[in-house]
Protein backbone atom coordinates (compact mmCIF):
# COMPACT_ATOMS: atom_id res chain seq x y z
CA UNK A 1 0.00 0.00 0.00
CA UNK A 2 1.28 3.50 -0.68
CA UNK A 3 0.22 6.94 -1.12
CA UNK A 4 1.78 10.03 -3.33
CA UNK A 5 1.66 13.26 -2.63
CA UNK A 6 -1.16 14.22 -5.39
CA UNK A 7 -3.70 11.24 -3.84
CA UNK A 8 -6.04 11.12 -0.62
CA UNK A 9 -6.56 7.61 -1.14
CA UNK A 10 -3.67 5.17 -0.54
CA UNK A 11 -3.23 2.59 -3.76
CA UNK A 12 -2.44 -1.08 -3.68
CA UNK A 13 0.68 -1.97 -5.41
CA UNK A 14 2.37 -5.05 -6.05
CA UNK A 15 6.39 -4.50 -6.70
CA UNK A 16 8.87 -7.45 -7.61
CA UNK A 17 11.72 -8.55 -5.54
CA UNK A 18 14.00 -8.77 -8.36
CA UNK A 19 14.25 -5.09 -10.15
CA UNK A 20 11.54 -3.13 -8.33
CA UNK A 21 9.25 -2.60 -10.57
CA UNK A 22 5.73 -1.58 -9.34
CA UNK A 23 2.52 -2.47 -11.07
CA UNK A 24 -0.85 -0.68 -9.45
CA UNK A 25 -3.50 -3.24 -8.69
CA UNK A 26 -6.25 -0.95 -7.05
CA UNK A 27 -6.87 2.59 -6.80
CA UNK A 28 -8.69 3.98 -4.23
CA UNK A 29 -6.61 1.00 -1.88
CA UNK A 30 -6.25 0.72 1.32
CA UNK A 31 -4.13 0.05 4.43
CA UNK A 32 -3.51 -3.10 6.62
CA UNK A 33 -2.92 -5.01 4.00
CA UNK A 34 -2.97 -9.69 4.17
CA UNK A 35 -2.20 -12.00 1.76
CA UNK A 36 -4.29 -15.34 2.01
CA UNK A 37 -2.08 -18.27 2.48
CA UNK A 38 -3.23 -19.35 -0.85
CA UNK A 39 -1.80 -15.89 -2.50
CA UNK A 40 -5.27 -15.67 -4.41
CA UNK A 41 -7.22 -12.71 -1.71
CA UNK A 42 -5.45 -9.16 -0.05
CA UNK A 43 -7.65 -8.37 2.98
CA UNK A 44 -7.42 -4.60 3.68
CA UNK A 45 -8.86 -1.78 5.38
CA UNK A 46 -10.71 1.20 3.33
CA UNK A 47 -10.42 4.49 4.39
CA UNK A 48 -13.99 4.39 5.79
CA UNK A 49 -12.38 1.55 8.37
CA UNK A 50 -14.22 -0.94 5.81
CA UNK A 51 -13.02 -4.04 5.42
CA UNK A 52 -12.66 -5.60 1.61
CA UNK A 53 -11.08 -8.10 -0.33
CA UNK A 54 -9.36 -7.65 -3.21
CA UNK A 55 -9.32 -11.26 -5.42
CA UNK A 56 -5.71 -11.22 -7.27
CA UNK A 57 -7.30 -13.56 -9.97
CA UNK A 58 -10.36 -11.95 -10.77
CA UNK A 59 -9.16 -8.29 -10.24
CA UNK A 60 -12.50 -7.55 -8.03
CA UNK A 61 -13.15 -6.62 -4.74
CA UNK A 62 -15.58 -7.80 -2.15
CA UNK A 63 -17.01 -5.73 0.57
CA UNK A 64 -16.76 -7.63 3.90
CA UNK A 65 -18.11 -5.17 6.79
CA UNK A 66 -19.61 -1.15 6.00
CA UNK A 67 -19.91 0.73 9.26
CA UNK A 68 -21.51 2.26 11.76
CA UNK A 69 -18.31 0.58 13.15
CA UNK A 70 -14.79 0.78 13.08
CA UNK A 71 -12.68 -2.62 11.55
CA UNK A 72 -9.00 -2.57 11.36
CA UNK A 73 -6.16 -5.05 11.25
CA UNK A 74 -7.21 -7.83 9.66
CA UNK A 75 -5.16 -10.93 9.30
CA UNK A 76 -5.70 -14.90 7.24
CA UNK A 77 -6.43 -18.02 9.47
CA UNK A 78 -3.71 -20.46 8.86
CA UNK A 79 -6.13 -22.25 6.91
CA UNK A 80 -6.97 -19.23 5.13
CA UNK A 81 -11.22 -20.06 5.42
CA UNK A 82 -11.54 -17.12 8.05
CA UNK A 83 -10.34 -13.35 8.51
CA UNK A 84 -9.47 -12.58 12.08
CA UNK A 85 -10.05 -8.29 13.00
CA UNK A 86 -10.18 -5.60 15.05
CA UNK A 87 -13.64 -4.06 15.80
CA UNK A 88 -14.39 -0.55 17.81
CA UNK A 89 -17.89 -1.65 18.57
CA UNK A 90 -18.59 0.46 21.67
CA UNK A 91 -17.52 3.91 23.27
CA UNK A 92 -16.84 2.63 26.48
CA UNK A 93 -14.96 5.72 27.24
CA UNK A 94 -18.74 7.91 26.88
CA UNK A 95 -17.18 10.58 25.08
CA UNK A 96 -19.78 10.94 22.65
CA UNK A 97 -18.16 9.11 19.46
CA UNK A 98 -16.73 5.84 18.83
CA UNK A 99 -12.61 5.87 17.81
CA UNK A 100 -9.61 4.29 18.49
CA UNK A 101 -9.53 5.36 22.56
CA UNK A 102 -12.50 2.67 23.03
CA UNK A 103 -12.15 -0.53 23.92
CA UNK A 104 -11.98 -2.43 20.90
CA UNK A 105 -13.32 -6.51 20.21
CA UNK A 106 -11.34 -9.56 18.14
CA UNK A 107 -13.65 -10.90 15.79
CA UNK A 108 -13.71 -13.45 13.11
CA UNK A 109 -15.47 -13.58 9.48
CA UNK A 110 -15.97 -16.98 7.40
CA UNK A 111 -14.57 -16.69 3.70
CA UNK A 112 -14.24 -19.68 1.51
CA UNK A 113 -13.38 -19.53 -2.25
CA UNK A 114 -14.97 -15.71 -2.52
CA UNK A 115 -18.09 -16.92 -0.12
CA UNK A 116 -18.63 -14.67 2.74
CA UNK A 117 -20.04 -16.40 6.19
CA UNK A 118 -20.61 -16.47 9.61
CA UNK A 119 -19.07 -12.83 12.27
CA UNK A 120 -18.34 -13.92 15.45
CA UNK A 121 -16.71 -12.00 18.21
CA UNK A 122 -14.03 -13.52 19.93
CA UNK A 123 -13.43 -11.09 23.08
CA UNK A 124 -15.27 -8.51 24.66
CA UNK A 125 -15.01 -4.78 25.10
CA UNK A 126 -14.13 -4.63 29.11
CA UNK A 127 -10.21 -4.82 28.14
CA UNK A 128 -8.53 -3.10 25.06
CA UNK A 129 -8.16 -6.21 22.46
CA UNK A 130 -6.50 -5.78 19.07
CA UNK A 131 -3.89 -6.69 16.36
CA UNK A 132 -4.89 -10.28 16.52
CA UNK A 133 -2.35 -13.17 14.72
CA UNK A 134 -3.41 -16.49 13.89
CA UNK A 135 -0.63 -19.20 15.48
CA UNK A 136 -1.97 -22.40 14.12
CA UNK A 137 -5.08 -23.90 13.25
CA UNK A 138 -6.41 -23.82 16.39
CA UNK A 139 -5.28 -20.64 18.33
CA UNK A 140 -4.71 -16.78 17.69
CA UNK A 141 -2.41 -14.37 19.30
CA UNK A 142 -3.72 -10.81 20.58
CA UNK A 143 -2.20 -7.92 22.24
CA UNK A 144 -4.39 -6.63 25.16
CA UNK A 145 -4.63 -3.75 27.70
CA UNK A 146 -5.06 -6.10 30.29
CA UNK A 147 -4.41 -4.80 33.99
CA UNK A 148 -2.58 -1.78 33.05
CA UNK A 149 -0.12 -3.14 30.63
CA UNK A 150 -0.07 -4.08 27.44
CA UNK A 151 0.46 -8.18 27.25
CA UNK A 152 0.58 -10.82 24.50
CA UNK A 153 -2.89 -13.75 24.89
CA UNK A 154 -3.32 -16.76 23.49
CA UNK A 155 -6.87 -17.86 22.64
CA UNK A 156 -8.75 -20.44 20.55
CA UNK A 157 -10.09 -19.62 17.32
CA UNK A 158 -13.84 -20.14 18.97
CA UNK A 159 -12.71 -16.96 21.33
CA UNK A 160 -13.28 -16.80 24.82
CA UNK A 161 -16.74 -18.68 24.53
CA UNK A 162 -16.68 -21.74 22.22
CA UNK A 163 -18.84 -23.18 19.92
CA UNK A 164 -21.65 -25.14 21.23
CA UNK A 165 -24.09 -27.83 19.15
CA UNK A 166 -27.42 -26.21 18.66
CA UNK A 167 -28.57 -22.48 18.91
CA UNK A 168 -30.46 -23.96 21.93
CA UNK A 169 -27.50 -24.55 23.97
CA UNK A 170 -26.21 -21.24 22.79
CA UNK A 171 -29.55 -19.53 23.98
CA UNK A 172 -28.45 -21.42 27.28
CA UNK A 173 -25.27 -19.97 27.88
CA UNK A 174 -26.34 -16.42 27.36
CA UNK A 175 -29.19 -17.23 29.64
CA UNK A 176 -26.82 -17.80 32.75
CA UNK A 177 -24.54 -15.10 31.36
CA UNK A 178 -27.23 -12.75 31.26
CA UNK A 179 -27.83 -11.47 34.22
CA UNK A 180 -31.19 -9.58 34.85
CA UNK A 181 -30.90 -6.24 35.35
CA UNK A 182 -27.24 -5.82 35.24
CA UNK A 183 -25.71 -5.36 31.74
CA UNK A 184 -22.08 -6.50 30.99
CA UNK A 185 -19.89 -6.90 27.95
CA UNK A 186 -19.96 -10.91 28.02
CA UNK A 187 -23.69 -10.86 27.85
CA UNK A 188 -23.09 -8.79 24.65
CA UNK A 189 -20.56 -11.34 23.16
CA UNK A 190 -23.06 -14.24 23.75
CA UNK A 191 -26.26 -12.51 22.47
CA UNK A 192 -23.66 -11.66 19.42
CA UNK A 193 -22.61 -14.84 18.47
CA UNK A 194 -26.26 -15.96 18.87
CA UNK A 195 -27.93 -17.00 15.34
CA UNK A 196 -31.76 -18.52 15.70
CA UNK A 197 -32.96 -19.82 12.83
CA UNK A 198 -35.98 -17.97 12.04
CA UNK A 199 -36.99 -14.16 12.19
CA UNK A 200 -39.07 -13.98 15.17
CA UNK A 201 -36.66 -15.31 17.29
CA UNK A 202 -33.44 -13.34 16.47
CA UNK A 203 -35.58 -10.29 16.90
CA UNK A 204 -36.05 -11.44 20.96
CA UNK A 205 -31.97 -11.95 21.22
CA UNK A 206 -31.93 -8.40 18.89
CA UNK A 207 -33.89 -6.80 21.48
CA UNK A 208 -32.17 -8.44 24.44
CA UNK A 209 -29.27 -7.03 22.92
CA UNK A 210 -30.35 -3.88 22.86
CA UNK A 211 -31.13 -4.01 26.46
CA UNK A 212 -27.97 -4.88 27.23
CA UNK A 213 -26.32 -2.24 24.96
CA UNK A 214 -28.81 0.28 26.76
CA UNK A 215 -28.24 -0.46 30.02
CA UNK A 216 -23.97 -0.38 29.04
CA UNK A 217 -24.60 3.38 28.56
CA UNK A 218 -24.23 2.97 24.33
CA UNK A 219 -27.70 4.70 23.76
CA UNK A 220 -27.37 5.56 20.39
CA UNK A 221 -25.82 1.59 19.62
CA UNK A 222 -28.92 0.46 21.19
CA UNK A 223 -31.19 2.74 19.17
CA UNK A 224 -29.53 0.84 15.70
CA UNK A 225 -29.82 -2.42 17.16
CA UNK A 226 -33.76 -1.38 17.89
CA UNK A 227 -34.39 0.23 14.30
CA UNK A 228 -32.76 -3.15 13.22
CA UNK A 229 -35.58 -5.34 14.72
CA UNK A 230 -37.91 -2.83 13.20
CA UNK A 231 -36.71 -3.23 9.92
CA UNK A 232 -35.96 -6.82 9.81
CA UNK A 233 -32.54 -6.77 8.88
CA UNK A 234 -29.83 -9.22 8.06
CA UNK A 235 -29.20 -10.82 11.04
CA UNK A 236 -26.32 -12.97 9.62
Amino acid sequence: SSRSSGTAQPVIEKIELEGGKRTQLLQPGGVNLSLSPDGKYIAFVTGESELKVYNLETASTQTLTQGPFIDVFPRWSVDGESILFTRYQNDTNHDGQLGIDDNPDIWSIKFNAGQLGRFRQLTDSSTYDFLPRPLDENYFLFTSHHKGNADVWKLPLAGTMPDLKGWEAEENRADDICVPEVASYSCVLALNNLRIPDKEGMARIQYRLAVQVLGLGHDEAARSIFNRILEEGDYR
